[in-house]
């Protein structure tokens, strides 16, 4: 405890030496910085590589790290924790781009470094007590939020399906049929289908030790009626020859006539891809449709989460102004000059509340979408695993057919809900 106290102290000291970096990108060089010879490496999901390379080398330069090299690797948001070997290793990532859920596996594998006080308060002050949240383990919080928009939406292209026809699924479903198209919903991953199931009321809470160290125990159920019910209408979209279902990868391609696609469900890092496919003027976002199974008609839920910046402290070992220099830089990227490039460049929903405030935020279809569909979405914070693992089960089965009754559908979730509930 004293190692990591006297640790701590002296960051907080070298962040003070180091170049001062404001959140918004501004900083002054208060030091000959060019005496820093490290090769940092930042990992960011592959279709940010050019983005966050330009904002590395301006940080880079703003301060005088002229001998300070970087190394730019891709690992995916959501599986970064799993992906990245051995968290001490010199190719391991100094600085990296994860997912909220994420949170409390990469603080036990000490891949977390907790934020310094200054950055934290400057952060408090500037961003939504949400983005703060999603960062912090019971009072201490360790990461640097930059999105709010982890969740996702529908997308329609308007030749196909009109805004109208798009707040009820079976709308959607007649409407793509009747032009030879689909409607494309990736119920095969789990962050859609355990979302979707919980439309009529099953859910999971989770609850953590004194310490916020650990799970000390989950409830789930989606072994209940409501759960059933969800089941149902999950079992239907499965089954419709009008509905794509299946991994992400397969699914979410914009609604095209080349597609076969009328409807998407995706989220907005879908958006530059889709408008470039589709044309500002057709493609429309708008929250989840609803369904109706057994005479309820209900929205359909999502996931909602953050997106964050991380600070590995092991690659760092003892070297404490590295260390400071992974903070200066995470808090970098997560100041609003930032986060206004970031949103112009990908339309993410940013949590620096200044930014948020702009015109050319608030009117902006893809956060406007995110924040009507917020109402009905999960809060993507601590995510027992079985809730990822357990629903394959469930889809292959209804789409081999060896689930197919109402009967089949309880057992599935008996078994469902019994995965959940076993897994931390």
């Amino acid at each position: 405890m004293k190692k990591v106290t006297k640790i701590s102290s002296l960051v907080a000291l070298s962040l003070l030496m180091l170049a001062g970096c404001n959140g918004g990108g501004d900083s002054t060089t208060k030091q000959d910085n060019s005496k820093y010879n490290w090769t940092i490496t930042v990992s960011s999901p592959v279709e940010q590589t050019a983005f966050i390379t330009e904002q590395c080398n301006n940080f880079k330069e703003e301060n005088g790290y002229t001998n300070v090299k970087f190394n730019f690797v891709n690992y995916p948001e959501g599986e970064v924790d799993t992906k990245v070997a051995d968290w001490s290793a010199t190719s391991a990532p100094d600085v990296y781009a994860f997912a909220s859920d994420k949170t409390l596996s990469l603080v036990q594998k000490g891949a977390l470094a907790r934020v310094p006080s200054n950055f934290q308060s400057q952060m408090t002050k500037d961003m939504t007590s949400g983005a703060i949240d999603a960062g912090k383990l019971g009072d201490n919080m360790y990461a640097y939020p930059y999105a709010g928009d982890n969740g996702y939406f529908l997308y329609i292209n308007t030749d196909f399906v009109s805004v109208d026809q798009a707040a009820k699924v079976e709308d959607i479903i007649a409407a793509c049929e009747e032009k030879g198209v689909k409607f494309g919903y990736p119920l095969g991953e789990a962050f859609y289908s355990m979302a979707m199931l919980t439309t009529f009321g099953a859910s999971y809470t989770v609850k953590m030790n004194d310490d916020y160290s650990n799970v000390s125990s989950i409830e789930a159920s989606y072994d209940t009626e409501d759960g059933l019910q969800a089941a149902k209408g999950f079992r239907d979209l499965i089954n419709n020859p009008n509905v794509m279902t299946g991994n992400a990868n397969d699914v979410l391609k914009a609604p095209t006539q080349a597609n076969g696609l009328g409807a998407i469900v995706g989220g907005s890092w879908n958006a530059a891809d889709f408008e470039e496919a589709v044309g500002k003027d057709k493609l429309v976002a708008l929250k989840m449709p609803t369904i109706t199974v057994d005479n309820e008609t209900k929205t359909l839920r999502s996931f909602l989460g953050y997106k964050l910046y991380g600070v590995n402290p092991q690659v760092s070992k003892e070297d404490t102004a590295r260390l400071a220099f992974d903070h200066s830089l995470a808090n970098y990227l997560v100041g609003a000059k930032v986060q206004e490039n970031r949103f112009d460049t990908f339309s993410t929903a940013p949590t620096n509340t200044t930014v948020a405030k702009m015109s050319k935020v608030t009117n902006n279809q893809y956060v406007k979408a995110i924040n009507d569909q917020a109402n009905d979405a999960i809060a993507q914070t601590i995510v027992p695993q079985g809730l990822w693992d357990s629903p394959k089960a469930l889809y292959d089965g209804i789409k081999a057919g060896t689930i197919s009754t109402d009967q089949q559908l309880q057992e599935a979730l008996t078994a469902l809900n019994t995965a959940v509930e076993t897994s931390k």
